[in-house]
C-alpha cells in the first residue's frame, strides 16, 4: 500500500534523507505495528510511508483489494490534512459517505490514522490502526497513539542522522585519502605509502605470512631534469 501525496517530489525527497527508500526493512517499524496492535487492541496496524514499497504490519490478515484500496484512501486523508483521522464507524461516519458503496464492501469498521512527520514537518506517511468492528477510542487514546507515532517518527530521524553520519565517514576517508596523495602526480605520498606499509604489515602478522620491504634511494634525485 502506498499513500498519494500532494506534493510527491518534497515528501520523497524528504523521505529519502531518512535513507528508508534505500533499505525498507527496518526492526524499529515491525515493533510499532506489533505494539500498535496490542496496545490498542486491534488486530492491523501499518505503518505506510510514501514511496516505499513495503508497508510495516504487525499482522498476517488476508486483505482483499478493495479493503486494501480503503485502507489507501482512508490514510490520503491524514496525509492531505496533516491531522489524526478517528473513525470509531464508518458506515455511519458522515465524512465518508460519498464512499459508502466501497466501505460497505469492506469488513473495515474502524480507522484511525495519525500522520508520520520528517523533522522538517513534512508528512511522509501515516501510522494506521484497523479494526474489523466499531470500537471506540477517547481522548486516552488518542494521546497514547500520538506518542507511538512519535516514537516512530524518532525511528525515521535516527535513521536520518545515520545516513548523514555515513555520508560524513565517506567524505572524510575521501578527504583522508587526498590527503595521502600527490597533487601533481597523483601517485601515493610518503605518508600513503607508509599508511599501506603498515596495513600489510598487521595483515603479514594476521595471516602469519613474511612480510618484506625494499628500499631504493637515488643519489641527487632532485636534479634530474624531468622532460617536458
Amino acid at each position: 500500500m502506498s499513500a498519494t501525496l500532494p506534493d510527491e517530489t518534497v515528501q520523497l525527497v524528504a523521505l529519502s534523507a531518512t535513507g528508508q527508500l534505500e533499505t525498507p526493512d527496518d526492526y524499529a517499524f515491525d515493533c510499532a505495528a506489533h505494539i500498535g496492535s496490542q496496545l490498542f487492541n486491534v488486530p492491523l496496524c501499518v505503518l505506510i510511508l510514501a514511496g516505499v514499497e513495503q508497508d510495516w504490519t504487525n499482522s498476517c490478515v488476508s486483505l482483499e483489494v478493495h479493503e486494501t484500496s480503503i485502507i489507501n484512501w482512508l490514510c490520503d486523508q491524514v496525509v492531505d490534512t496533516g491531522e489524526p483521522i478517528v473513525v470509531e464507524d464508518v458506515l455511519t461516519d458522515a465524512r465518508f459517505a460519498r464512499n459508502r458503496y466501497a466501505i460497505q464492501r469492506s469488513r473495515i469498521r474502524f480507522y484511525a490514522g495519525y500522520p508520520i512527520r520528517a523533522a522538517s514537518g513534512v508528512v511522509l506517511g501515516a501510522l494506521c490502526l484497523i479494526n474489523f468492528e466499531p470500537m471506540q477510542f477517547p481522548s486516552e487514546q488518542l494521546r497514547r497513539f500520538r506518542e507511538l507515532a512519535f516514537l516512530t517518527e524518532l525511528s525515521l530521524f535516527a535513521r536520518r542522522i545515520g545516513t548523514a553520519q555515513n555520508a560524513l565517514v565517506a567524505k572524510l576517508d575521501v578527504a583522508r585519502r587526498e590527503s595521502l596523495v600527490d597533487p601533481l602526480l597523483r601517485i601515493w605520498n610518503r605518508g600513503g605509502i607508509t599508511t599501506i606499509i603498515d596495513q600489510l604489515h598487521k595483515s603479514s602478522i594476521g595471516d602469519r605470512v613474511p612480510f618484506s620491504i625494499l628500499m631504493i634511494d637515488i643519489d641527487r634525485f632532485k636534479r634530474m631534469a624531468l622532460p617536458v
